[in-house]
């Protein structure tokens, strides 16, 4: 944006307003999160508040100086972390000295990763709370701050209060921090961090050594650990709570929520299992934490990715439930006996009869592909990038089984295996391709059509189809509800075998999956039976051998 079009800072009625009530939401926040930091911190005197040319709040000073020397304080903060990814649970912002930068943070970061700003000043605080409101981060435990003169203290008081959020795997530092400033804060905050790893795993090597498997007589407790938020086609975790929630009265869960970083270190898991019979997961299992539990208690996960977890590890009691039928043979040449794995696929949804001229619907998030990549370590890997987008563009309908297929084309390269980034040609070139030549081929057909989901709009041949993404449970269940059928756009495993619609799928050519998709738009409720039995109540009892 061009400074000349930017907005001139505007004082007033309207920005003391916010300010107040930012202040107030911003309290009420902390009251139940931090009720500690609330006895130091108070209101912020001798400030002017104002919009900033951006149009963010911020304010001046006696001598008239923006609050951190700056009139665009959002558009500053956007471009010193517009290269910013945070991959940690919980990250440390190291002296932020205006609302908006951490404002910008928490936009870039996810709803299951938390930020815990240090403020050696006080008075920073306060002017930072009456800019922002940023009460919502606050209650959902996903914004915590130590400040102060005994930041450090305060630091150390919020992982004694959640013990379940783990320590902070990266620190945020901006070019506005000093290095003087970040060194001596980050020294002190590492050693706080060993200190508090230290004691949870004393902690955690206690409850396992002090486990028994516990004699019960009505009820068997089960430590639940599955995650809450609604991830497109993996709503897993909701998906097994429900369902273990239908194991019966034999059953008492205890859930860990690991969507909620005060609940998603190791010691939160540890502390719940303590006093249960069984561990419960969703594509969490023994091989991903070795030395989390005792050996002797049962773990049992339900994979609906295929990822298989190392046998090795397992314990004597550990299961596995497999979403897909194919994945049991997968299992056992990992070494797992056929007898501990057994298939749990979706439930099914239960959808009313689709309305007369429902369209089809392609319900995936997506993302342009680049024909000439990223600069890659390897030029070979540039070549391959290049033929897989070649070919694919032209034909989808050469990918059969993904993993052959990307094997086959590394060989013609000549490239090895164990040198390449499997991940990144299948998530970021592989499976978009293949979905956006699906949805070109229906188009191309003029079918009916209606395309949900992220990065679609991007894309200017299929923006007129798009809806936007899914961001919930209704939302998704509205999109099933409003369909006729659903586009199988699913190169690896297939979620939605069991959504409750039929699925349009070829057999190796465009023609053929015109075909489909048309004699299933006549057809729309002749929805294929389960093939394979699904997760349930009593599935689940049988496994753990609870009576219901």
């Amino acid at each position: 944006m061009a400074l000349l079009e930017l907005n001139s800072a505007q004082t007033g009625p309207e920005a003391d307003l916010l300010s107040r009530q930012n202040w107030q939401a911003n309290m009420r926040a902390l009251s139940a999160t931090q009720p500690t930091l609330l006895q130091s911190v108070g209101q912020a005197d001798g400030i002017e508040w104002a919009f900033a040319r951006d149009g963010f709040l911020s304010g001046k000073d006696s001598s008239g100086a923006w609050i951190s020397g700056c009139s665009l304080p959002r558009l500053a903060a956007r471009e010193m972390m517009k290269e910013m990814t945070l991959n940690a649970t919980v990250a440390c912002f190291i002296c932020p000295n205006h609302a908006a930068q951490i404002d910008v943070a928490m936009e870039s970061s996810r709803a299951n990763q938390a930020i815990m700003v240090v403020i050696e000043s006080i008075d920073e605080l306060s002017v930072i709370l009456h800019c922002h409101d940023f009460s919502g981060y606050i209650e959902a435990h996903r914004l915590l701050f130590a400040a102060g003169a005994d930041w450090a203290g305060e630091l150390d008081r919020l992982f004694s209060t959640y013990p379940g959020l783990p320590t902070p795997a990266t620190f945020i530092r901006l070019v506005t921090t000093t290095q003087e400033i970040a060194e001596r804060v980050i020294a002190t905050a590492q050693g706080i961090i060993s200190n508090v790893s230290a004691k949870r795993t004393q902690e955690i090597q206690r409850l396992s050594q002090s486990w028994r498997a516990p004699e019960f007589s009505g009820r068997s407790p089960i430590c639940l650990v599955a995650p809450s938020t609604f991830r497109l086609w993996d709503d897993a975790g909701e998906t097994l709570a429900s369902v273990a929630g239908a194991i019966g009265r034999g059953a008492e869960l205890h859930r860990v929520d690991p969507d909620d970083p005060t609940s998603s270190s190791p010691l939160a898991v540890a502390k719940a299992a303590a006093e249960c019979q069984f561990l419960l997961a969703t594509n969490f299992a023994r091989a991903d934490a070795p030395q989390l539990l005792p050996a002797g208690m049962p773990w049992i996960t339900w994979l609906t990715v295929a990822k298989i977890p190392a046998h090795a590890t397992a314990g004597r009691s550990d299961q596995l439930l497999v979403a897909a039928p194919a994945w049991v043979e997968m299992a056992v040449q990992a070494g797992w006996p056929r007898d501990r794995v057994h298939v749990a696929t979706w439930p099914t949804m239960r959808l009313a009869s689709p309305a007369t001229g429902a369209p089809l619907a392609i319900i995936a998030d997506t993302a342009p592909v680049a024909a000439l990549p990223e600069q890659f370590d390897l030029s070979s890997h540039s070549l391959l990038w290049e033929l897989i987008y070649s070919e694919l563009s032209a034909n989808p309908f050469l990918l059969d089984d993904i993993g052959r297929y990307l094997n086959q084309r590394m060989r013609r390269l000549n490239i090895s295996e164990e040198h390449s980034d499997y991940n990144r040609f299948i998530e970021q070139l592989i499976v978009p391709l293949y979905q956006q030549g699906m949805a070109r081929a229906i188009c191309s057909a003029r079918l009916p059509l209606v395309i949900h989901g992220t990065g679609w709009d991007l894309l200017p041949e299929f923006a007129p189809c798009a809806t936007g993404p899914i961001r919930d449970r209704s939302a998704f269940e509205r999109a099933m509800q409003e369909c006729a059928a659903v586009v199988d756009v699913w190169p690896l495993c297939n979620p939605a075998a069991s959504a409750g619609r039929s699925l349009v799928r070829h057999s190796g050519s465009r023609e053929s999956l015109i075909r489909n998709a048309r004699a299933i738009l006549m057809h729309p409720d002749a929805v294929p039976p389960a093939t394979a039995a699904p997760l349930s109540g009593p599935l689940l009892a049988r496994t753990m051998a609870i009576k219901s």
